[in-house]
């Protein structure tokens, strides 16, 4: 039996970078372009009327409604959709608010077919896709964040956890960081999991950016 593709609609308003990422998901084992739309208004439409897509990939400078507050509609109508971001900018409000807004991760444009195919991978692993330059632009915004705004209980070993995940990486790699096996990154997450009351990675990063609990180098 053909197990069932992975659903994947595309937000994009220009024809041609629409039309490649359509063609970069339809050579894709494993995955299927559901539709593909040019404004979040025919989105939000298509999804009233439609069965929800597993991942929708958004351009966040839509003419119209904008990515960010298609990100909340599409998290407030279907919370079981991911929503990774396409954009050409990186300044903090952005990125602050589209974690904020419930985006699982990001990918700067242009990206290769191979990037998205890899965001898309990584995101379906339960990972949060970011660019490096992305990664680094969530830690600035937490260098002018100083105060958590509640105290969650986690440990100094989680807390050391959380800012590795804030910083996109995968469980090997924050073994590595932390000389920790992937176990112990596997309990570890748990916990954080189950103490900021969220079940994914793109929820943990979002609620760490909006709860100030990362804290930068040397504070």
């Amino acid at each position: 039996m053909t197990p069932t593709p992975v659903t994947i609609w595309i937000v994009e308003d220009r024809d041609t970078l629409r039309e490649a990422y359509t063609a970069v998901i339809e050579s894709a084992e494993g995955l299927a372009c559901g539709g593909a739309f040019r404004t979040c208004e025919d989105m939000l439409d298509a999804l009233e009327a439609h069965e929800a897509p597993d991942v929708v990939l958004m351009d966040i400078e839509l003419p119209g409604m904008s990515g960010i507050e298609g990100v909340r509609k599409i998290r407030e109508a279907r919370p079981e959709t991911d929503v990774l971001m396409l954009t050409i900018r990186e300044d903090r409000e952005n990125v602050f608010q589209a974690l904020c807004a419930g985006a699982a991760g990001y990918v700067v444009k242009p990206a290769s077919a191979r990037g998205i195919l890899t965001a898309i991978d990584g995101l379906l692993e339960g990972e949060v896709p970011m660019s490096p330059s992305i990664a680094r632009r969530v830690l600035k915004i937490f260098r002018g964040l100083r105060t958590p705004r509640r105290d969650y209980g986690l440990s100094k070993r989680e807390r050391e956890v959380l800012k590795q995940l804030v910083q996109a990486r995968s469980t090997p790699e924050i073994a590595r960081t932390l000389f920790i096996s992937e176990h112990t990154v596997g309990n570890h997450v748990r916990n954080i999991y189950r103490k900021l009351e969220v079940h994914t990675r793109a929820g943990v990063v979002a609620k760490a950016v909006r709860e100030r609990l990362v804290v930068s180098e040397g504070e």
